[in-house]
Order: structure tokens, then C-alpha cells, then sequence
């Protein structure tokens, strides 16, 4: 399990990286692997905030509030690797399973 701050620290970084892989349209693969990777961490970051919500740890106000962004940001990265497996040709299950191997 992952802390929700380093886990979501980590997440943007690596979703910083990929949209700067993006930019330069260098390497999609890895490009796709960087989202796959930042999007995964931050649905652990999502379901970290659900179990806080659940045990109440967090008024439910913030909880929703934390959850929305967190959404909203993670929608955002996977509607882009979406796209780009589209384009490249690159099936999300390849890229997902070699994020997953060097994540």
C-alpha cells in the first residue's frame, strides 16, 4: 500500500514525464508506458481516499472534494493514453502489462 501524498507525488511526476515524452512525440511506447504507470498509482491514491472515507477518517466533504480532482486528473491521463494507443496502433494490454513489469 501506498502513502496517499508519495503515491500521488509520484503519479503527477510520472505523468509530467509523459506529457514531455508527449510533446516530443519521440516514443510513444514509452510515452503510453508513463501514463499507464502514473494512472495506475493514481487509482491506488483513489482507492486510498475511498477506505479513508469508508473508516471515516476524513469529514466527507473533503473526501468528495479529494475524490473529484483526483477523477478529474486521472480521467484526463487515461483519456490521452487511450488516445494514443488509438493512433499508434499500440494495444493498451501490451502497454499496461510492460508498465506494470518496471513500474
Amino acid at each position: 500500500m501506498i502513502s496517499k501524498r508519495r503515491g500521488l507525488a509520484r503519479a503527477l511526476e510520472l505523468a509530467r514525464e509523459a506529457v514531455e515524452l508527449d510533446t516530443k512525440a519521440e516514443n510513444v511506447q514509452a510515452t503510453l508506458e508513463m501514463y499507464a504507470k502514473s494512472v495506475s498509482l493514481l487509482s491506488e491514491v483513489i482507492e486510498e481516499v475511498q477506505r479513508d472515507q469508508r473508516d471515516q477518517r476524513q469529514s466527507e466533504e473533503n473526501n468528495e472534494e479529494e475524490l473529484k480532482k483526483l477523477a478529474a486528473i486521472h480521467d484526463s491521463y487515461r483519456d490521452r493514453m487511450l488516445l494514443l494507443s488509438i493512433v499508434s496502433g499500440i494495444p493498451l494490454s501490451e502497454v499496461c502489462e510492460k508498465a506494470g513489469k518496471s513500474a
